[in-house]
């Protein structure tokens, strides 16, 4: 594993057990932003089944590239909103007391979810 992943791994623990070591940067926050949404095997799938749906050979390099900008602009739009909203003390302390049930509930729909791709 290589030692960028092992920083992300580490920040994703820290920030789920509340203990980080030291303040994070805008640039670090943003740059561990990219890469964990990069990285989301879920969302290159989202972006892929888009692209090949709408996107053909025949499809002139202007629509292709208007595609991408709004993928980009779009994203960071939403991420922009997410991270406002979660700014807000009261979202944050629903979050917190919702937070366990959430992902429990989660939990056990991924859980159900693989069992019925695996047919067991």
């Amino acid at each position: 594993m290589k030692l960028g992943n092992v920083t992300i791994l580490y920040h994703i623990y820290s920030i789920y057990t509340n203990n980080l070591l030291w303040r994070i940067v805008p640039y670090e926050a943003i740059k561990m932003g990219f890469y964990i949404n990069a990285l989301n095997p879920k969302a290159t799938l989202a972006f892929v089944s888009l692209f090949s749906a709408f996107i053909t050979p025949e499809t002139p390099d202007r629509i292709q590239y208007a595609f991408a900008v709004f993928v980009v602009v779009s994203s960071v739009m939403w991420f922009s909103l997410v991270a406002s909203i979660f700014t807000i003390q009261k979202v944050q302390a629903a979050f917190n007391k919702a937070k366990s049930r959430v992902d429990r509930t989660i939990g056990i729909l991924l859980v159900s979810l693989g069992l019925k791709v695996v047919d067991v």
